[in-house]
């Protein structure tokens, strides 16, 4: 069967949702022996009629609906529930009602989530989005496990009365106020750090060159509040962190954990002093929270052993008190990383080795570009290399511009001596000067950015190429803010506007100096994942 079909559609949106239009298809079954066309006509939704004056806007429920849905079971403990609104509650709105114009706006006046059986109050804060129509509440911690909870929220219209907000009233003198609730039963709290809530780390999982003495502080950052893992410890536990091997040879120390303030989206984190353990060079490891038990059960500790005398011969009697309860050790959170043949970055870079002259290639002068080869022994893996990690790469490069004859030269007295960014008006993930368009990748070895889950069963880690180059491409972007420039002077010279010698200059060539034979130095910097 052959077949084939076209739409034509109109509709609005997005509260109500309206389509209508019209479908047509033709078909072709068995060669031709039946064919034909059909068409139809379709509405989906129902049209938004406007209307002259603001009483019914007022008439209008103000709540749409509350997540998680009434009735709701082994809801994410995680959660954060929200109330949606049909109206914006960030902006005022002027209201003619029987020829009188008025301010109104939308007032979130409380939302609460109580523990349905203590009516105990969670603690939290309310987060409103920036269109105004979302309403969440953020618990401080993760929810009681398989516990019932209550949504409470009220809302209500008011009117400005001077530098008031007056509750609005409708014509017989009821107040415009709603009040809408959910209950919902929580599902378990995980007895794990899940991995989705890992935001950064140092070392990170799966790295595949941790330097041991680039600091002193290791962490780990998290998403959630897993301060219930850690506030109390199960009994016959003691909590640490461990670093180990694949071939049995642990190190254990203590940690602290706290909520973060740091970064916005980060609620806990668990930090470490890496200096009171001691790596291996090029070894594989395992970063583990654990609970240990205090000491190993022994089998009999519960059983009693008697004799009892019977006739003059002795019969043992055996009892056992309550449960053999043999402890385990239970594993809370875990990362795998290879350690780097050096100790630190500085100690890395002081052996990389620079093959040849750099070279510039592109088949216009618009696209050219400098690289130079570079050796090591130990290469840069995903994480450090700006192509695989993108400005969160934990190596970053920066040319040293007013070091730069060329730039110096030619290109920063021609234009950005004169134009901030600014003027330019060029949005783009570089800088302007692009001083940060540079970056250490290598090209053949995509398949292994990081540490492989086959090495970490191994215990073993094949090893990245040992080539690679540092590129420099401050010139392509140059041409992006050029380019951008010109753009406004020629809509200024359109306008029969006076362009100065400078601005008639740049209008009148369309590609930046090209490189010239010479030193670009640049800086090298080590970020930490997540911080600055």
């Amino acid at each position: 069967m052959d077949a084939a079909a076209a739409a034509v559609l109109q509709g609005a949106g997005p509260n109500p949702f309206y389509f209508t239009g019209l479908v047509g298809c033709k078909y072709s079954v068995l060669g031709g022996l039946f064919k034909g066309k059909c068409s139809l006509k379709f509405e989906i939704g129902e049209p938004c009629t406007p209307v002259e004056g603001g009483k019914e806007l007022l008439d209008q429920s103000i709540i749409a609906s509350m997540t998680p849905a009434d009735g709701s079971d082994t809801v994410n403990v995680f959660v954060s529930p929200q109330v949606l609104l049909n109206i914006d509650c960030k902006n005022q709105m002027p209201i003619e009602i029987d020829g009188v114009k008025n301010t109104y706006k939308v007032f979130v006046d409380s939302l609460k989530l109580v523990n349905f059986a203590t009516k105990q109050e969670v603690k939290g804060s309310m987060d409103i989005s920036s269109d105004g129509l979302i309403v969440s509440f953020n618990p401080d911690e993760a929810l009681e496990s398989t516990t019932k909870f209550v949504l409470m929220a009220q809302v209500s219209f008011r009117q400005r009365v001077g530098n008031d907000w007056i509750v609005a009233k409708d014509s017989e003198g009821t107040e415009y106020v709603e009040r809408m609730e959910t209950k919902f039963t929580s599902g378990k709290r995980p007895d794990h750090i899940l991995p989705q809530h890992l935001i950064c780390s140092y070392p990170l999982d799966k790295m595949y060159n941790f330097y041991p003495k680039e600091t002193n502080t290791g962490y780990i950052c998290l998403s959630e509040n897993y301060s219930y893992l850690f506030d109390k410890v199960p009994e016959g536990y003691e909590q640490k962190l461990r670093f180990s091997t694949l071939d049995g040879k642990s190190q254990t120390s203590d940690f602290e954990h706290f909520k973060s303030k740091e970064v916005t989206n980060e609620k806990y984190e668990l930090s470490f002093d890496l200096s009171k353990f001691a790596f291996d060079n090029q070894n594989i490891y395992k970063l583990e929270i654990v609970n240990i038990p205090k000491r190993i059960a022994v089998q009999n500790e519960n059983v009693t052993t008697g004799y009892t005398v019977v006739n003059g011969d002795s019969i043992r009697q055996i009892a056992a008190e309550g449960d053999f309860n043999q402890l385990e050790t239970k594993q809370i959170c875990e990362l795998n990383f290879r350690v780097s043949k050096y100790n630190t970055l500085k100690e890395k870079l002081a052996v990389v080795k620079l093959s040849g002259t750099a070279v510039v290639y592109g088949e216009s002068a618009t696209l050219k570009n400098m690289e130079v080869n570079l050796i090591t022994d130990d290469y840069f893996d995903g994480f450090e290399c700006q192509t695989y990690y993108n400005d969160t790469s934990l190596l970053r490069m920066e040319a040293n511009l007013n070091q730069t004859d060329w730039y110096r030269k030619s290109i920063y007295s021609k234009m950005y001596a004169a134009y901030s960014k600014k003027a330019i008006g060029n949005e783009r993930v570089h800088s302007t000067p692009p001083a940060d368009a540079l970056d250490i990748f290598n090209p053949d070895y995509c398949n292994h950015w990081n540490l492989k889950d086959s090495e970490i069963q191994a215990n073993f880690a094949s090893g990245l190429n040992q080539t690679g180059n540092y590129g420099y491409y401050v010139v392509f972007y140059c041409h992006d803010d050029i380019m951008k420039l010109r753009e406004k002077i020629a809509e200024k010279r359109d306008k029969h506007l006076t362009l100065n010698g400078l601005e008639t200059e740049i209008l009148n060539y369309s590609t930046p100096p090209q490189y010239e034979k010479g030193k670009y130095p640049y800086t090298l910097s080590y970020h930490l994942p997540g911080k600055e």
